[in-house]
């Protein structure tokens, strides 16, 4: 049934890309690539539109993750045409930054003025948005990430539904880690936004040798990017480069832990 879908959603977005290549043991007489890092890219921020570039990003031969907004216009259809493009997807939930107002995540957000009542029950009709989540990351959330009650109340609905859970590092600090652990929620954490929405070319593929270079010396990385033209561009330009240096993409739920 699932392959079925990719390859309807396939045929239906991307004008008859194949699907993308299967892992297995290497043919005779060929050697395989010796895997010198793994990492897992993440896309934000998904869910505004529906276009060309959020198509690309869904056919790339990678396991990209998708990270949606919930109860965007389009945050359901795109999560649809990730999950039957063998993607997984997370729900990339609106926190309180710092700099509110100047930053605003916007009106379903997590503020820590809210009371317990109120956290969870935008908590749950986030998660609740889309049946196939296989985890969260915060959208923006400076300040969010510093409070240990939100945080708490988070990772307990997270936990409940056995999902992970990613910061997104828009502040240095331990404690989503510590109360993920404290929680039994599988943590993974962003080292590096390889796009941060405005960033140039050469910036994106400064990024992305920086990236490898982290996931070489340190075994894995999670990456986050947006969902731009350019960084489409750029990533795909860089992915056999990558490759060639022993690199191996990874679904994000391979690297929490």
């Amino acid at each position: 049934m699932r392959t079925a879908l990719v390859a309807a959603w396939l045929s239906l977005f991307v004008g008859g890309i194949g699907p993308g290549p299967v892992f297995g043991e290497p043919a005779a007489g060929t050697q395989q690539q010796e895997t010198t890092g793994e990492i897992a890219i993440v896309v934000d921020d998904f869910g505004y539109f529906m276009n060309e570039t959020v198509h690309g990003f869904l056919a790339l031969d990678i396991p990209v993750t998708i990270s949606v907004i919930p109860s965007l216009r389009y945050s359901s259809r795109i999560a649809d045409a990730a999950w039957a493009s063998d993607k997984e997807v997370m729900a990339h939930i609106p926190m309180e930054p710092i700099d509110y107002p100047a930053k605003n995540p916007g009106g379903s957000a997590l503020f820590v003025k809210y009371d317990d009542a109120e956290l969870r029950g935008r908590i749950v009709a986030a998660l609740d948005s889309y049946p196939r989540f296989v985890g969260v990351n915060n959208h923006m959330g400076s300040r969010a990430m510093q409070d240990p009650r939100l945080l708490g109340i988070l990772m307990k609905e997270i936990e409940g539904r056995g999902l992970f859970f990613v910061d997104s590092k828009t502040i240095p600090g331990e404690r989503p880690r510590t109360i993920a652990r404290d929680h039994g929620v599988r943590f993974g954490e962003n080292r590096l936004f390889w796009d941060t929405g405005f960033s140039t070319p050469d910036e994106i593929r400064t990024n992305l040798d920086r990236l490898a270079q982290i996931a070489r010396r340190g075994g894995r990385a999670i990456a986050i990017g947006h969902p731009r033209a350019v960084s489409l561009a750029i990533l795909k330009e860089k992915l056999p480069e990558l490759k060639k240096l022993g690199i191996r993409f990874v679904k994000v739920s391979e690297i929490v832990h």
